[in-house]
């Protein structure tokens, strides 16, 4: 075990190394997973700071994700609109049918943070997963997200303290109690771009990910870039925040996992 955890940390840090030459992204195609979707785009997933411990919850992360990018693809391409950018609680139903698919769950359910009453964005239960998320969402022009990462940074922060106000063994005590079960805390981001030219090259979207595993404090446990590649009903141009032709290449999904000892 301790050997699969050095090599881990040789290509990290050879990819840190690396970043910015010629051999940047051959390296990110061999430690991510990458695949295609028919009309949807592709999907890159980061999953080299997840637990080893953390067994199936990595898949129910990716599945439910995965969900969510149909539902939102269908909706932007029959009614020509990209609602990626309204909020958490816009998009909040391209999720709830996602969770509705792969699990048992309960939305604004009713918690105790730090003694008061509080309520969590979604408690689920997939065996043996018992899972707390608190979702929120920033929008970032695509070029300026190295540089500029403040909002998703304070509400990262805001999701991760909203959970951390919730009692461990309260947490558990409001999950499913069998014999097999894990119990998580998921601070969970997403983060849609846009720009104001049709980016065709795959290096700026690529990056993103990476981007995003690094600049954000603590680093997330598993990310994912949904890239919108060559397909303009999802791309645009098209509206944005109310303004014309905008273009969006590519969103990013980020949790930070926590487990309930």
């Amino acid at each position: 075990m301790c050997d699969i955890f050095l090599t881990i940390k040789i290509i990290q840090n050879l990819f840190f190394e690396l970043k910015g030459s010629c051999f940047y992204f051959l390296l990110l195609s061999i430690i991510m997973e990458s695949y295609h979707i028919n009309n949807i785009g592709r999907i890159l997933i980061d999953e080299s700071q997840l637990d080893s411990n953390y067994g199936s919850l990595g898949q129910f992360l990716t599945r439910i994700t995965e969900l969510f990018i149909r539902n939102a693809s269908r909706y932007i391409t029959e009614m020509e609109e990209n609602p990626l950018f309204d909020g958490e609680r816009v998009i909040s139903s391209f999720w709830i049918p996602a969770f509705h698919q792969e699990s048992l769950f309960l939305q604004e359910y009713q918690v105790n943070r730090d003694g008061t009453a509080g309520h969590i964005d979604v408690w689920c239960y997939r065996r043996p997963l018992n899972c707390l998320f608190e979702f929120k969402s920033a929008n970032y022009q695509m070029e300026a997200f190295n540089q500029r990462h403040e909002i998703a940074q304070t509400k990262w922060n805001n999701a991760i303290t909203q959970l951390n106000m919730i009692p461990n063994d309260y947490a558990r005590k409001i999950s499913v109690d069998a014999e097999d079960s894990r119990y998580y805390k998921i601070a969970f981001i997403t983060i849609p771009f846009q720009s104001s030219r049709n980016i065709q090259e795959d290096e700026p979207c690529s990056q993103l990910l990476q981007t995003g595993m690094n600049v954000l404090t603590p680093t997330p446990s598993w990310g994912l870039l949904w890239k919108f590649e060559n397909i303009p009903q999802l791309r645009g141009p098209m509206e944005i925040l109310d303004v014309q032709d905008k273009y969006c290449p590519a969103v990013l999904f980020l949790a930070h996992i926590t487990e309930i000892g």
